[in-house]
């Protein structure tokens, strides 16, 4: 079940399982915010990676390291606005990791949108409960 289904089925609800619905709105809630805090340690780490593996591309570039998989030196001298603005950027490992950062930033978000809504389904089944005793003429 991918994320998405799975907050959907978290945050729907009908009149059979309403209040086992009320009853289970905090561990929603520390669930989806469980899931939102380990999806941020995540980026935080790939952020890290990324820093760390442009800083030795640079290196490399500039002739100050050798390549890990050749373990060669590179053959030209470039200048340092060549590597910022053309190697680094067309890097293939660089490409790799900047793309895992932005899906990880992707399911940050998702995860923060997830926690947020999370949040407002408890109104939302207030909500409910208020509109059915208005339309029942319960007030």
């Amino acid at each position: 079940m991918s994320p998405v289904e799975e907050l959907n089925g978290d945050l729907s609800f009908n009149e059979s399982n309403l209040h086992e619905k009320i009853a289970g709105v905090p561990g929603i809630v520390t669930k989806w915010a469980d899931r939102f805090i380990k999806a941020k340690r995540r980026l935080a780490t790939l952020e890290t990676e990324r820093s760390r593996l442009i800083k030795g591309r640079t290196n490399y570039y500039a002739g100050r390291k050798k390549n890990p998989d050749t373990d060669k030196f590179c053959p030209a001298t470039l200048s340092p606005q060549e590597i910022r603005d053309t190697y680094i950027p067309g890097d293939d490992v660089v490409i790799e990791v900047t793309l895992r950062v932005a899906t990880q930033k992707s399911q940050v978000l998702f995860f923060e949108h997830a926690v947020k809504q999370a949040n407002a389904f408890q109104w939302t089944i207030k909500n409910y409960i208020e509109w059915q005793k208005y339309t029942q003429g319960a007030m």
